[in-house]
């Protein structure tokens, strides 16, 4: 396990297995932060996982840098898989349309997600 761009706000650590690397992220992805992330994600190839765990933010940029690195990736034969988020982390992921890259997670059924954000009564 290797820890590479550590800032004060983002912490990467990547562990090789024989299935591809796998990126840990801790702390904040955002603007600030998301030039480390790129960095590191450049530097890797095949199939990525990235474990959301540790992260207590994510903004836009942060979703930019994902999607421009599983972009990168797919296009080369790899992939890029995003696991592990925590609850909020989760919900930017389903507003954005890609909870659809998250591994080991059940996706939401329509009837589970209307009764946890049901439509508003136009009134």
């Amino acid at each position: 396990m290797s820890d590479r761009n550590v800032t004060p706000q983002l912490q990467i650590r990547v562990q090789r297995v024989e299935a591809g690397p796998i990126i840990f992220l801790t702390g904040e992805l955002d603007l600030d932060t998301v030039g480390a992330l790129a960095s590191a994600l450049d530097d890797l190839d095949g199939r990525l996982l990235v474990d959301l765990d540790g992260v207590s933010f994510l903004d836009s940029s942060g979703i930019r840098t994902l999607v421009s690195a599983r972009k990168r990736l797919l296009g080369s034969g790899g992939d890029l898989r995003l696991r592990a988020p925590r609850a909020h982390v989760r919900r930017v992921l389903e507003i954005t349309g890609l909870d659809g890259i998250l591994v080991g997670v059940q996706p939401e059924s329509p009837e589970t997600r209307d009764r946890r954000f049901p439509p508003r009564n136009p009134e």
